[in-house]
């Protein structure tokens, strides 16, 4: 699609357009998608890098670079977590990630994505192992803690589910 058919057909009749991404991508794929899309819900895993590559199987260095760059360009920016007790659900990890998002200009807020196990049953059917089998769910308390410490931070949070 070319911008003149999305501005007639989107913009024109107040159709926002938006990404659920981790980030993990080339800076050239990014930039293709910014002139179609008003906002980002953007997933960070973990902010040390040892730690997300070990849980994830890459590094974290380029979703935060095109984090970054995102919110360098004004795209709204809604950062997100997947709370998965034991993995990210730590006060350091936390913490670094306010530290990292008070310096997104476009950031409207941090959103606790609590873990659940809705997805299993597709994984299963694909013939893929499922890894957090046996998590449990992020208890209330748990994520009310959470969000006062992003809150105290001077940052706007939700808990998401």
């Amino acid at each position: 699609m070319n911008l003149s058919i999305y501005e007639k057909n989107y913009r024109k009749n107040e159709i926002s357009a938006g990404v659920d991404t981790c980030g993990f991508t080339s800076r050239e794929n990014i930039e293709a998608m910014l002139p179609y899309i008003d906002f980002f819900l953007y997933d960070v895993k973990h902010m040390d890098d040892l730690t997300h590559l070990e849980l994830t199987g890459v590094s974290n260095r380029l979703i935060l670079d095109n984090l970054s760059f995102v919110s360098d360009r004004g795209i709204a920016i809604y950062l997100r977590i997947p709370v998965i007790p034991g993995y990210n659900d730590s006060e350091e990890n936390l913490l670094a990630l306010c530290d990292f998002a008070k310096d997104l200009p476009s950031l409207i807020e941090i959103d606790l994505l609590p873990i659940h196990h809705l997805g299993q049953a597709r994984y299963l059917a694909l013939g893929r192992e499922y890894l957090i089998e046996g998590i449990p769910p992020v208890g209330d308390k748990t994520l009310n803690e959470m969000k006062h410490q992003v809150e105290s931070s001077g940052l706007q949070c939700k808990i998401i589910g």
